[in-house]
């Protein structure tokens, strides 16, 4: 066991990675599953302040250098849940390209998280875009398939190319290559940026994600929606929290990601977008750069991958059943298809922040730390909330699985799908991100309070404020008339119009009751001590 903490985190499955397409199909699936549970025990046996030496060394520069860090963990942990799950996922093909690149993809993923130094990252940045274009090669269908596998690793081509001018300006000026908080006022800083942003699927930069991950095919687009984009996350959390410029570009991505996901009608391309509006609510916690703020963008950088893989999993099992992902070709798949609702249920109920469901706390999270800011900061997330609503149930649980029967012969998912699925559900249902608060150590942030004081404080003076609101209504009595002023006030009401006349039986008062003779109404005076109503006076009453 002491092999498992000796190595750095995602080493372990890069050599797996090599060793799986010599075994056979079933031997395969059990040797990815089984290096994938050894590299998480790993993970979660390492220390928090652990460090690895250089593998190498070459002009000057540490290379393959790791240190762990508090904001990679919870990446690094749920990047091995989605690598698992893929596994299982993908287990019906029988395709030697597709689980090499798959576990090298998550492994590559994990060690970028760990990197020491920019030159270490920059080496499984580029490792990440060459594998997952493997993935696309090998499982995408469409006709096209090469020109959106090359314009795909165009993008991150250009952002290795951007990281490594940004290691070379920071290495000739004599700054340090360590990975952490950058300053925003040398060029470098702003290469990392744009180096991060392609990743993260900023504003204009985003045109890769909503072209591959669809035509990935049904396996394909799920290993995709994992590790990419939750690397630059954690990347821009751990180099650029508290930067203004973040705060603009998560609205954006948050608004524009949600317009264009309610007005898509492929469904991959849908959740497409909707992953690049949670993209955009993470990156606007980080910009708010407090440490309730940095929490909630890592725990629904965490909650997030599991349930948009899970949505992207129920799609996909779709496709494969009915061969088709168009919404208005789809309807009344639920009886078909029972395993794969319930994980699209389950997974639009944690997208759209239903309480029990992991998007509730993370998003609120978010939302609180964004409630000190300014008004325009918390208009974005309510946003991207509202339409994760509609476009994850209206459009995807009840328009594919509920409604009108499309037609298509269909049945459920295979087993393995459904496993997998089953896997995603019981993660996601009752998620607790209490314990993916990363920054309780205050030297790890600028503020001293820990983020469930923080938390807790800021509920404390809304509960507070919502109970000054309810005492202040009930404190509300009727105007109380003085005795010398009766006459006067009586003379202010109208006068009952002479036309009106009570329907009722004489003998009767409202609601049927049996009236004494003079009138009186027999029942008890009510227990709040006001005096019992007066009795309906027939001709000229005005009450009825």
């Amino acid at each position: 066991m002491d092999m498992l903490t000796t190595l750095p985190p995602g080493l372990l499955l890069l050599i797996g990675a090599l060793i799986a397409p010599l075994l056979p199909h079933v031997p395969r699936q059990i040797w990815m599953l089984g290096v994938i549970a050894l590299s998480g025990f790993g993970l979660w046996q390492t220390a928090p302040d652990a460090a690895w030496s250089p593998a190498l060394q070459i002009a000057g520069l540490d290379l393959l250098a790791a240190r762990a860090h508090a904001i990679a963990h919870p990446f690094a942990l749920v990047f091995h849940i989605a690598a698992a799950l893929n596994v299982i996922y993908a287990m019906h093909e029988n395709s030697r390209l597709t689980s090499s690149a798959g576990l090298a993809y998550a492994g590559a993923a994990v060690a970028a998280l760990h990197a020491a130094d920019f030159a270490t990252l920059f080496i499984y940045w580029e490792i990440t875009a060459i594998a997952s274009t493997a993935v696309i090669l090998s499982r995408s269908e469409a006709a096209d398939k090469m020109g959106i596998a090359m314009r795909y690793l165009l993008f991150h081509v250009a952002s290795g190319m951007a990281l490594l001018t940004a290691i070379a300006l920071l290495w000739r000026s004599g700054a340090s290559l360590n990975v952490g908080a950058m300053s925003a006022d040398t060029p470098a800083a702003w290469l990392l940026l744009f180096a991060f942003g392609i990743k993260a699927a900023f504003p204009l930069l985003n045109n890769w994600l909503q072209e591959a991950y669809p035509a990935a095919g049904a396996t394909g687009t799920v290993i995709l929606s994992a590790f990419t984009t939750k690397l630059a996350i954690a990347m821009l959390a751990i180099c650029f929290a508290g930067m203004p410029a973040l705060l603009w570009a998560g609205a954006i991505m948050a608004v524009v990601a949600a317009l264009f996901a309610l007005l898509e009608n492929d469904l991959k391309r849908m959740l497409a977008w909707g992953l690049n509006g949670q993209l955009g609510m993470m990156v606007i916690g980080i910009g708010i750069g407090t440490q309730l703020a940095i929490n909630g963008a890592v725990a629904h950088a965490f909650a997030s991958t599991l349930y948009q893989a899970l949505l992207f999993m129920a799609v996909g099992a779709v496709e494969t059943r009915t061969g088709t992902t168009r919404a208005d070709r789809l309807g009344g798949l639920a009886r078909a298809m029972p395993a794969t609702a319930l994980a699209a249920f389950i997974g639009s109920a944690a997208i759209a922040a239903f309480p029990f469901f992991g998007g509730y706390a993370t998003k609120g999270m978010t939302i609180l730390a964004a409630a000190g800011e300014s008004p325009w900061v918390w208009m974005p997330l309510a946003i991207a909330s509202a339409s994760a609503v509609i476009y994850g149930f209206a459009r995807l649980t009840y328009g594919v699985f509920g409604g009108a029967d499309c037609g298509l012969a269909a049945r459920d998912a295979p087993l393995n799908m459904q496993c997998a699925m089953g896997g995603g559900r019981a993660v996601m249902h009752r998620h607790r991100p209490r314990a993916l608060c990363v920054l309780r150590n205050p030297a790890l942030s600028g503020r001293g309070r820990p983020v469930a004081a923080e938390a807790s404080a800021r509920l404390g003076a809304f509960r507070r404020h919502r109970r000054r609101r309810v005492v202040a209504r009930a404190t509300l009595r009727p105007m109380a008339v003085p005795a010398h002023g009766a006459t006067a006030f009586a003379s202010r009401l109208p006068a009952p119009h002479p036309r009106r006349r009570c329907g009722r039986k004489a003998g009767t008062g409202s609601g049927g009751r049996r009236l004494h003779g003079n009138g009186a109404d027999t029942r008890p005076p009510p227990r709040c001590g006001r005096a019992a109503h007066r009795p309906c006076g027939g001709a000229g009453d005005d009450r009825h």
